[in-house]
């Protein structure tokens, strides 16, 4: 659907609800609540305990080709895609260092890092694993030799602990060595912050349809739906609704 027929959807549903006599709003509001409706969506598509059969982002193709639009890679091939040593390195762990993630990450699919030892039979820079842990496992096991990070240049495993924005308002990671070799290059797969949808009745140019896959966009008129009746029921304007997930 475009937004537009998107937005008439909405207002076919949500009339029906209050047999014609509900309280009307403007194309902003319809805009403010398919964008939340839409975030609604995604957090119950990656949250499987959020969802009656349990399954998450790509347990099923169904759920995966949903959110297939916002799967981005972080290349080399365009400098605001990949992730960068962060300038900002106040507060890392002596081993740690943190990487700026694009400006537009929301969750990670797949990682790897390379580092500065070289694989001795190939003579290349091969990539190896990267395990997300908690603050309490850092302090548990860094010392482990069985479970710190390692490499000997053809495998080996890094850590990997969010960290709060640094200066320049992006999201971190911090990556963890045992001090001993250091992070070349930072390998991110990851799900991307969708475009706001935007409805304009009055001025077609200025609408933004919803760049996730055409087999959502029902859904998401139906959340939406729903968070509009909660809105006249609530008594709140639609930008001050919540978007935790719905039952």
């Amino acid at each position: 659907m475009t937004s537009l027929e998107m937005l008439n959807a909405l207002k076919v549903g949500y009339d029906s609800m209050y047999s014609l006599s509900a309280p009307g709003f403007e194309d902003p509001a319809y805009s403010i609540i398919l964008t939340k409706a839409q975030k609604v969506l995604i957090r119950s598509i990656l949250t499987s305990k959020n969802n009656k059969n349990q399954e998450g982002l790509e347990e099923t193709e169904v759920r995966n080709q949903g959110l297939s639009a916002l799967v981005k890679d972080g290349t080399d091939n365009v400098a605001a895609n990949f992730p960068t040593l962060s300038p900002d390195q106040a507060g890392s762990f002596p081993t740690e260092s943190f990487w700026d993630l694009p400006p537009d990450f929301m969750y990670t699919l797949n990682e790897g890092v390379t580092t500065s030892v070289e694989n001795c039979s190939t003579e290349t820079f091969d990539r190896i694993t990267v395990l997300p842990i908690s603050h309490d496992e850092y302090y548990q096991n860094f010392y482990n030799p069985y479970k710190k990070p390692w490499t000997n240049g053809s495998e080996g495993l890094v850590w990997r602990i969010s960290y709060s924005r640094g200066t320049n308002g992006r999201k971190r990671h911090g990556l963890i060595t045992d001090g001993n070799f250091t992070i070349t290059n930072y390998h991110l797969r990851y799900l991307k912050n969708p475009v706001n949808i935007v409805v304009d009745e009055q001025t077609p140019a200025n609408n933004v349809d919803c760049e996730l896959d055409e087999s959502t966009h029902e859904a998401i008129v139906g959340i939406a739906i729903n968070l509009l009746a909660r809105a006249v029921r609530e008594q709140l304007p639609p930008e001050q609704l919540p978007i935790e997930i719905l039952e």
